[in-house]
């Protein structure tokens, strides 16, 4: 049994003199749960104390032996990782876990997808097809014990160079959060793509398609949905006229059930949303119209635009399909969340308030009235705005369906 002495500053000076000092257990301030524990002899190890679920009492578990040389920022992190894992999921940071010397990135990627993921993570498809994508050929055969942080490096460069930086830093961000994952669970002892840079540099977005780019857009989908185009499914063009007509974000479109369709009102539950609140898009008469079509081609799925035998379409295939299209269109720089961004523009300059816009796109509202008091739904000035922006979607075009 360990018996804490004395409590511990965070900061590198004291921690040394700890570790060179007498034999003692130091509780760290204002990370609960954290203790260092010097042996008297120059050295020391951190540990952690806590108790498992359903357990009458508290554990002690190593995370690192020997605390020389080792950033107290690191072990802040692997410490919080593992007890919010122990909260959060009721893992058992001492519990035996097998570690396969064949263990290879696929599999710890599938592990952490089925394990993690899929229960808190609502973007994981997006995810999925990344990797598959782009990391997965890089990586995937690697065995983990063998891959280095100059192994990440070499992959994300090689990613940055062949595909885009941006694209570059979204796979970082996978790689990164399954090592974490992993090192939380103890499924490896080293997290080697910690504090790796972002290959590109992430800048704010300010495209907006033009009048005639919005025109040569939406006839195009027109075109498609009637027969007279070709370059995607009818289905597909369907989803990208209601990203330019909601102007809802690409995942909640593009994953949407029949039943979230009321009436004349889509509304789009709190698991769904990125904000975490339940938000209510009023459908004017030709977004209504649009899902309406969808829902009669697409049955009996239960998805209004549903991909394959039915069930959820596939994260990457309406920006793929709105890629092609712009291409052959001529439409430089433009990305599926660039439609959004339009469309907030376009409100502005009939009118709208910057409130009702933000309403509209379901924008966190940051003030204390906002979030807490005014409980207003704003329905009313939704629906408002939306008929404007569709009639003035259909005055650009010159062609409403």
């Amino acid at each position: 049994m360990l018996n804490v002495m004395a409590k511990l500053n965070p900061n590198e000076v004291q921690i040394t003199a700890a570790i060179n000092g007498r034999r003692a257990v130091y509780s760290i301030v204002k990370h609960p749960g954290l203790y260092l524990a010097a042996t008297g002899g120059g050295s020391a190890s951190w540990r952690i104390k806590y108790r498992p679920r359903g357990a009458e009492h508290q554990r002690w578990h190593t995370l690192i032996g020997d605390a020389r040389g080792v950033r107290f920022k690191e072990i802040a992190e692997k410490a919080r990782a593992v007890l919010t894992a122990l909260r959060l999921e009721g893992i058992d940071p001492r519990a035996e876990h097998e570690r396969p010397a064949g263990l290879t990135f696929d599999a710890l990627f599938n592990s952490w997808l089925e394990r993690r993921a899929k229960l808190h993570k609502r973007s994981w498809r997006d995810d999925e097809e990344r990797y598959k994508l782009h990391i997965a050929k890089r990586l995937g055969s690697r065995l983990v014990a063998d891959i280095a942080r100059r192994d990440i490096i070499s992959t994300l460069n090689d990613i940055a160079d062949k595909v885009t930086p941006i694209t570059a830093n979204r796979c970082l961000s996978i790689i990164s959060v399954v090592f974490s994952w992993a090192v939380a669970v103890e499924l490896v002892e080293t997290h080697p793509a910690l504090r790796i840079p972002k290959p590109g540099v992430e800048t704010v977005r300010e495209r907006v398609l033009s009048h005639p780019e919005i025109s040569a857009l939406w006839n195009a989908l027109v075109d498609i949905v009637e027969g007279r185009r070709d370059g995607m499914t009818p289905r597909l063009a369907r989803l990208l006229q209601v990203l330019m007509l909601t102007g809802q974000r690409k995942g909640e479109v593009s994953n949407m059930p029949v039943a979230e369709v009321t009436g004349d009102a889509w509304i789009i539950p709190t698991e769904r949303m990125k904000a975490k609140r339940q938000h209510l898009v009023p459908l004017a008469p030709l977004a209504l119209a649009t899902i309406q079509a969808s829902i009669v081609d697409a049955a009996p799925s239960l998805f209004v635009f549903p991909g394959k035998n039915g069930g959820l379409l596939e994260p990457m295939s309406a920006g793929h399909a709105f890629n092609r299209l712009t291409k052959s269109l001529a439409i430089e720089n433009v990305r599926p969340h660039d439609l959004r961004r339009t469309m907030a523009s376009e409100m502005g300059r009939l009118g709208v308030g910057e409130q009702i816009i933000g309403r509209v796109l379901a924008h966190t509202q940051s003030s204390i009235t906002s979030r807490v008091y005014n409980l207003h739904s704003y329905v009313a000035e939704k629906r408002d705005a939306l008929l404007r922006w569709e009639a003035e979607l259909v005055s650009i075009s010159g062609h409403a369906a």
